[in-house]
């Protein structure tokens, strides 16, 4: 019998490494990072994460360093602990953006401030399992998708 490791064709929804932003106020940013599946283009992002709101509180949105162009709902709930993403890629968006030498392409940043009584710098991003992608295929067709949180 082999055993070989599993490899998923599916595109992969990841929260980037918290950073922080350098400046008095004590920001740190996170990207919500895409990793494309090479077989498909990915057109529509809907995505939805959860967090505790008593660990971190949501500050802005950042859209300077995304691959989507088109957005139609962006929104951060810092009582229930939730920011949704509602956005989109004309043309398609088929794997690494212009220049792009990683492997994933930045969605969007997460702004944010760490609690006072978040001692130990924790973030709990965790994507809702109801999180799509859609394929540019015309018909709005589920991309396969796997999450890492």
């Amino acid at each position: 019998m082999f055993l070989f490791p599993f490899v998923s064709n599916a595109s992969m929804l990841r929260i980037g490494t918290p950073k922080s932003n350098n400046d008095i106020d004590g920001s740190y940013t996170s990207s919500i990072l895409i990793n494309a599946n090479e077989d498909e283009c990915l057109n529509a992002f809907n995505i939805t994460i959860n967090y505790s709101p008593s660990l971190i509180e949501i500050d802005s949105i950042s859209k300077s360093e995304s691959i989507s162009v088109f957005w139609i709902e962006e929104s951060i709930d810092n009582e229930s602990g939730r920011v949704t993403l509602l956005t989109g890629v004309p043309n398609g968006f088929c794997g690494r953006g212009y220049g792009d030498l990683s492997k994933s392409s930045i969605i969007a940043n997460l702004v944010f401030k760490y609690k006072k009584d978040n001692i130990g710098k924790t973030t709990d991003f965790i994507f809702d399992r109801n999180s799509e992608v859609l394929n540019n295929d015309g018909f709005g067709t589920r991309a396969s998708l796997s999450f890492i949180d």
